[in-house]
Formats: structure tokens, C-alpha cells, sequence
């Protein structure tokens, strides 16, 4: 039952959430220009579930992510600059080598860059070096969610 709703509700949504240019997904069917970062497909990878996201949604998403990428980070959605550093990571994770290198490249200038003296944060905004709150949360693992791919299971380091 939960496998066939799935696909029903899958299939409602590849044809409402698409935006009219055809280049990402919307996050509100009513404003085209809408997007938000598709993190959660990362658990269909990991466990290598036979759906409901074809490749082709995170492959276009993660195209797309690209040209919203600032200095220090893709935003969360379109509503603000903030992005969450664990989520970037889930996503920096699905991507082609070039797209995880730059997201993780963003990731690390926050890092390297940010005048805020606390632990890591992972709310953070990504236009400049600057933490939105949260800090030290154990949330911080996500930036090695590269690690939990399949293909980087069956290799060794």
C-alpha cells in the first residue's frame, strides 16, 4: 500500500513541482521561481531503494543548486540566504565530483572565512561568513553523508 501511494503521490508531484524553464523543481507549486534543496532523496541512495525518485530529479536539481550557489553555500530554499551546512552536504553528496568539490569548497570557506568564534555552525548564511544560530550539533556528522554513498562503501580508504 505504502510502496503504491508513494508512486502515486511521486507522480502528482513530478508534474505539479515542475518550473515552467524546466531546469529544477519548485518548492511551492504556485511560484515557479521557488526551489529548495531535495536532501532527503539522500536516503533512497544510501539504501539503495528502487524509487520513487529517478536519478534524473537529483541530477536536475543539483545541476540547478549550482547556479544558486554563493561564496559560501547554496541556500536552503528561495525564501532567505541561510542554508543548513549538514543538508548542503546531503545534497554536495548526490552531485558529480564537480558539484560536490563545489559545495564542499563553499562549506569550507564558511569555515575558514567566518569571524564567529564558536563551534561549527550549521545554520549559516551563504552570501557571507556569518552564522545564523545552532552551533556544535551533533547534526555536523551530515558533512560526511559522501561516505554513506554506495560507491564510496565499496572502496577502500
Amino acid at each position: 500500500l505504502y510502496s503504491s501511494k508513494a508512486s502515486q503521490f511521486y507522480d502528482e508531484w513530478l508534474e505539479l513541482a515542475i518550473a515552467s524553464s524546466g531546469d529544477h523543481y519548485k518548492m511551492e507549486y504556485d511560484l515557479d521561481d521557488s526551489f529548495s534543496l531535495k536532501y532527503n532523496i539522500l536516503f533512497q541512495r544510501i539504501l539503495e531503494l528502487d524509487g520513487p525518485f529517478e536519478d534524473s530529479v537529483i541530477e536536475m536539481e543539483n545541476a540547478f543548486y549550482q547556479t544558486k550557489l554563493n561564496a559560501y553555500g547554496v541556500p536552503l530554499d528561495n525564501r532567505a540566504d541561510f542554508t543548513k551546512l549538514d543538508w548542503s552536504m546531503w545534497v554536495a553528496a548526490m552531485g558529480t565530483p564537480e558539484q560536490f568539490d563545489n559545495i564542499t569548497s563553499a562549506t569550507w570557506a564558511f569555515a575558514d572565512s567566518t569571524t564567529d568564534r564558536v563551534p561549527l555552525s550549521d545554520w549559516t548564511y551563504t552570501s557571507t561568513p556569518t552564522m545564523a544560530g545552532f552551533q556544535a550539533r551533533p547534526v555536523m556528522g551530515g558533512i560526511y553523508a559522501k561516505l554513506l554513498m554506495p560507491e564510496s562503501r565499496s572502496s577502500k580508504f
